[in-house]
């Protein structure tokens, strides 16, 4: 039944522990674990948490540190090769 959703192995697969940038295009969940900032982390996070990856053309991480209730995201376009700015959500009002 899944594969007939598209629903697989493939789309939000475990990617594993990650450990040492933000960097990830591959659909799937990675546990960042990252004991030292990376230029590509959202500024002023915890870098201990759980990203979700997923798209194509246009590929969006969801980044959400194990502390505070806050919620990253930002947007990767294939065909220009930029990533946006992180933009910060705050889960505690919502």
């Amino acid at each position: 039944m899944g594969g007939l959703l598209g629903i697989n192995n493939t789309f939000l697969k475990d990617r594993g522990v990650v450990t040492d940038n933000f960097d990830k295009k591959e659909n799937g969940v990675y546990n960042m674990q990252m004991s030292n900032s990376s230029e590509d982390a959202p500024s002023g996070a915890y870098l201990y948490g759980t990203m979700i990856v997923f798209g194509n053309a246009f590929v969006t991480q969801i980044y959400i540190p194990y502390d505070k209730g806050l919620m990253y995201i930002r947007q990767y376009y294939n065909y220009s090769s930029v990533w946006s700015r992180w933009r910060k959500t705050d889960l505690s009002i919502v």
